[in-house]
């Protein structure tokens, strides 16, 4: 069995990740990533959703980064303030109990961009941040990139497939020539392959996503539901599920308030993320579901990128992901680590056809069940509902409870 000791990086680290953390062998993401990353040499990593890929490039990264010397040497992109935010702790997290003297900043947009010029005066060695504060500190320059030896971009398709794209170029035109490239995501496009490739020219590609691109231990469901009654199944499949935590996608900022309103209702502890929201009020609202205060959020795709938020029970998609790349980080967000977990659709009629599109294109065991009587059952609907003398048929839900008994043990506690 490998364990991290076979790992080119500091020992420091591995004793950190092993006697504190209590990992026990590093994922493929972590084993595959380090020594051609401490080599020197470009690289691009594809691994499923919670494969362990942020600790793929910190225990490299930590490792090549000279604490002795007082300048910026690494800069991590990513694509949005939360996900910034979260490398930044566990980055800070693993240094501090490493008893490396690394300094990290982290570096955003809405946050008060002279009180970061001001932690700038430390001298950190690693920045994270979000393109457009990072490229806003180049211009003004309070940072320079003739010191930074690494540029790593976590989510690389995100951050170059939209609006992030010309700042991510200029950032690349700030830093100096013969810097390192890293790239990590769950999923590669071809856009975003053909940008590394004109930044990089070599570059070596590990897909450890060719077999399966999602955690084999995460199960699939569809439940089939008219659109203007989805808030209404949503919450009686919350209670159904009965889990301690469900993260909730939804399309529109203006719909998450209205469902999380709804929810809070009914006496649910839910909540709304989305990007209208202030900085202040997304770092509350992950926090309150990161300790458990409350059961469901209700997202955007925000949500969706890279966040490592630990016993999400359930992922819900309560509008439907518009794109197979977008279920893939939704689902992803349960599951972590081969855990367990359960993703569920709620879709109409008409979006049935799309979805086995991405149950066939990823070969996921994806199956339909329902609601009935506050319970869920595998399949649609099936016959009639009791009749009013209390007659049941044949082929009710009731009738099926049996039959589905073990089934949905496993559906609702797995």
């Amino acid at each position: 069995m490998d364990n991290f000791n076979t790992l080119p990086v500091n020992q420091d680290l591995v004793r950190v990740l092993t006697d504190i953390y209590g990992f026990t062998e590093p994922t493929a993401a972590q084993k595959e990533a380090a020594e051609p990353f401490i080599k020197g040499e470009n690289i691009l990593l594809q691994a499923q959703t919670g494969s362990g890929k942020t600790f793929a490039y910190l225990l490299p990264l930590d490792t090549m980064i000279d604490p002795a010397k007082k300048e910026l040497q690494g800069i991590i992109l990513a694509p949005t303030h939360e996900l910034a935010v979260q490398i930044s702790r566990t980055n800070e997290e693993l240094c501090q109990k490493a008893q490396l003297p690394i300094k990290t900043i982290c570096l955003i947009g809405e946050a008060n961009i002279n009180k970061q010029i001001e932690r700038l005066k430390d001298k950190p060695q690693l920045a994270v941040g979000t393109p457009g504060r990072i490229l806003d500190l180049f211009k003004k320059r309070k940072l320079n990139g003739q010191t930074i030896k690494i540029l790593l971009l976590d989510e690389i398709d995100e951050l170059v497939d939209n609006t992030n794209r010309q700042s991510v170029e200029e950032i690349f035109k700030a830093v100096r020539r013969d810097r390192q490239v890293g790239a990590f995501s769950a999923s590669v496009s071809a856009g975003a392959r053909e940008f590394l490739h004109q930044w990089t020219g070599e570059l070596k590609e590990i897909n450890l996503s060719a077999q399966t691109i999602l955690n084999p231990n995460i199960k699939h469901y569809y439940l089939v539901a008219p659109l203007r009654e989805k808030a209404d199944v949503l919450r009686s499949l919350i209670h159904a599920l009965d889990e301690e935590k469900i993260l909730v996608f939804a399309q529109n900022g203006r719909n998450i308030e209205l469902v999380a309103d709804k929810l809070c209702y009914h006496k649910l502890k839910a909540q709304a993320l989305h990007s209208a929201l202030s900085k202040d009020d997304r770092k509350s609202a992950l926090e309150d579901f990161r300790k458990g205060n409350l059961q469901v959020l209700i997202a955007s795709d925000l949500a969706a990128r890279g966040l490592d938020i630990q016993n999400i029970g359930c992922v819900i998609n309560l509008d439907f992901p518009q794109s197979a790349n977008e279920y893939i980080h939704r689902a992803g967000r349960t599951g972590r680590m081969n855990n367990s977990g359960i993703c569920i659709s709620l879709v109409t009629s008409q979006e049935v056809a799309p979805l086995r599109i991405y149950k066939r294109e990823f070969k996921l065991e994806m199956e339909e069940i329902h609601l009935y009587g506050g319970k869920i059952y595998p399949g649609p609907p099936k016959g009639k509902r009791p009749s009013k003398n209390g007659a049941k048929e044949k082929n009710s839900p009731q009738n099926t409870a049996k039959k589905a008994k073990k089934k949905l043990k496993n559906l609702q506690k797995n």
